[in-house]
């Protein structure tokens, strides 16, 4: 090959590297690809103590993101609870940037902010924490994970790695907001009301540490049930974001609402926070999800079939599911009231005896099998409705220490399927199978 032939190869290919560093899509072949130094020291981005950030994508709305005491929270255009992890992420990302080359450098002295995109940026990104801020503007990828950075004010351009780039510009910040539909739900929840039909009203209060249910009925709340309910609220997410800022949301079947659930909790010195949560028509004709709104924000969110079943279950499952809701241990006497008369039993030490049947002793083991049916049996099925008088077999009244009344349980047995009913003044039938056999008579104890 002659001389002029290897000059002109040479001249050629320099001409196609310049080319290649210069275009969209490109980068040049001399950049370093060592691990880099940090672009900012961690006196210069201090992660932890930033409290503001906002993000501006070019052609977007701009998105603000603040540090409050529990948690961040989107500011604006709109207010919203974000998952604090993942806005976290944003600032890591931004003390993850190594720098790989700079427009200062030789190999790199033909960058130029119009042909990587940074007059104007493809996004900026602003960190502000107390007395200090720093604003990154982003431009183009390049090839080999790397990207181009600059920081505002400055006209050095960094060839860096795309840390940043994925988290502000390939992510869809909707996926950072908090999907939990409930907040804080736990010992400071002190009412659950929902609404998911016009005959179906449930209203759950708690007064000090015992809740009850005023409505469909008043009546005693099942415990073990309702701490379960709680942690459901707790962990119950939305599926997924479907529209922002929807203007006519009665095309969703939220104006008004097919259904309510609403939580109240209250914090000593605080005023009560009510969370509300509004759920819609189905998203597709076909499919189960619903629409739904959360009163935190002026978002429409997908619900799933899933969550729906956990936060609106059937209001029985609330129930106390025992003929009487007493502690054995707090039972002095019983007085059973049947067709064949009146029987008490009165506890005596650790002994049972028949007052009115000249103090004979009553055997302990029965008298304790009928306190368990009464106290601790749980009921197959729970039956909102008019107790059955006409039906009833027995009366058993329980009194304290005090021989005051406690509580007074009706028990009838239906006369078509033969199943045994506690009702405790409450018309919330307790039912149990017809194989349910309960001692209500002297007779039934061997005293005569």
């Amino acid at each position: 090959m002659s001389k002029l032939t290897i000059a002109t190869f040479v001249l050629a290919m320099a001409l196609v590297a310049y080319v290649m560093f210069t275009q969209p899509g490109s980068r040049s072949s001399e950049v370093k690809t060592g691990e880099g130094a940090p672009l900012f020291a961690k006196s210069e981005l201090p992660v932890d103590d930033i409290s503001r950030m906002t993000l501006a994508r070019k052609g977007e709305a701009t998105l603000v993101f603040e540090r409050t005491k529990s948690g961040w929270m989107q500011t604006q255009p709109f207010q919203c609870p974000m998952d604090s992890i993942s806005v976290q992420r944003l600032a890591a990302a931004a003390a993850d940037l190594r720098v790989k080359d700079t427009s200062k450098s030789e190999t790199a002295s033909t960058l130029t902010a119009e042909n990587v995109l940074l007059s104007p940026p493809l996004a900026e990104v602003t960190y502000e924490w107390p007395g200090h801020s720093i604003d990154v503007e982003l431009g183009r990828k390049g090839l080999a994970g790397l990207a181009y950075v600059r920081v505002k004010g400055s006209d050095v351009i960094e060839v860096v790695n795309q840390s940043l780039h994925e988290r502000a510009l390939g992510m869809d910040p909707k996926e950072w907001r908090d999907r939990a539909i409930f907040h804080d739900i736990g010992p400071e929840a002190d009412k659950i009301e929902r609404e998911d039909s016009p005959t179906a009203h449930m209203v759950l209060v708690r007064e000090r540490k015992t809740w009850k249910m005023l409505m469909p009925v008043e009546t005693r709340v099942d415990q073990a049930a309702l701490n379960d309910y709680l942690d459901a609220l707790g962990r119950a997410q939305f599926a997924g974001v479907l529209f922002d800022q929807a203007e006519a949301i009665a095309q969703f079947g939220l104006s008004p609402a097919q259904a309510t659930l609403s939580v109240t909790t209250s914090t000593p010195g605080q005023a009560a926070r009510v969370q509300v949560l509004s759920v819609g028509a189905k998203c597709i004709a076909t499919a189960q999800d619903r629409f739904a709104m959360s009163d935190s924000a002026p978002i429409i969110w997908q619900l799933a079939p899933q969550a729906l079943a956990a936060l609106f279950r059937p209001i029985q499952n609330f129930i106390e599911p025992t003929g009487a809701g007493v502690n054995p241990a707090d039972v002095k006497q019983v007085v059973i009231r049947t067709a064949e008369g009146q029987f008490t039993m009165q506890r005596d030490l650790d002994k049972w005896v028949a007052p009115e049947k000249g103090g004979v002793e009553v055997n302990a083991a029965l008298a304790n099998e009928l306190m368990d049916q009464l106290t601790k049996l749980r009921a197959s099925a729970i039956d909102v409705r008019e107790y059955p008088r006409e039906e009833e077999i027995a009366t058993v009244t329980l009194y304290g220490f005090d021989l005051k009344a406690i509580t007074t349980v009706r028990i009838a047995r239906e006369k078509d399927s033969g199943k045994l009913i506690m009702e405790n003044g409450d018309n919330v039938l307790r039912v149990y199978p017809a194989s349910l056999q309960m001692k209500l008579t002297a007779g039934d104890f061997g005293v005569q």
